[in-house]
């Protein structure tokens, strides 16, 4: 595992991985660890996309003890063998009502509305990371042509479970929430629900794919998910 340690700030410590499809289960597996063996002095740890940012109390431990227990982690710390297998098929509604920027993406990026959906639905997309919302993913492998810019003024609300992109990257919105990516569509169920064991449906290094439905097979879906008669697990290969 080839990573790099420096700094950051007086009581913190980035680590960071080689940015490439082995940065993501390699911070996890670090991220794993550390969890696992509370180093004393150790307050939080933060993984991202190919880093890991440790917060540690000084009155408890320093840098150079941090970072030589960072050293030793490394050599322990191996991703799951498993724990990046997942491949969604997640069924998403690209009906006109769902997709609040059909137009204005039609204008920047030069493209009718079924291109444009078909463009993002050839792609499969990796989970880099998890945040800025309980359960949002932040997708990567947006094709270049569909590389669009963020709203100037963001909406007040964006409605649960819509699908959306914004430069480089794709995402879904778990809860209504303010934002400024373009929203493409939705998908017939919630993405973060903290009654389950696992609240968030994804989580870092899955991957998806979107595969579009008409409104009432979305609407057939979402009834299904409300009484208990969606198995999600069919969604997974």
């Amino acid at each position: 595992m080839t990573a790099i340690i420096r700094p950051y700030g007086d009581t913190a410590a980035l680590i960071e991985f080689t940015s490439d499809d082995g940065a993501i289960p390699n911070a996890m597996a670090l991220n794993r660890v550390l969890r696992a063996e509370d180093p004393q002095g150790i307050v939080s740890t933060t993984p991202s996309y190919d880093s890991i940012l440790v917060t540690f109390d000084t009155a408890k431990t320093s840098y150079s003890k941090v970072h030589a227990t960072l050293v030793a982690l490394l050599e322990r710390a191996h991703p799951e063998l498993n724990a990046s297998e997942r491949l969604w098929s997640i069924p998403t509604c690209f009906d006109p009502s769902f997709a609040l920027d059909c137009e204005p993406l039609q204008r920047e990026l030069s493209m009718s509305w079924d291109s444009l959906v078909e463009t993002f639905c050839q792609s499969e997309y990796r989970v880099k990371a998890i945040g800025f919302l309980p359960g949002f993913p932040y997708l990567a492998g947006l094709a270049d042509t569909l590389r669009c810019s963020r709203m100037k003024t963001p909406r007040a609300r964006v409605p649960a479970s819509s699908v959306a992109i914004a430069g480089d990257q794709a995402g879904i919105y778990p809860l209504d929430s303010p934002g400024g990516w373009r929203i493409l569509g939705r998908v017939p169920i919630p993405l973060f629900n903290p009654e389950r064991q696992m609240p968030a449906l994804l989580a870092p290094n899955d991957r998806v794919s979107f595969l579009p439905i008409a409104l009432d097979a979305f609407t057939e879906l979402g009834r299904q998910w409300d009484h208990g008669d969606l198995d999600i697990r069919t969604w997974i290969s």
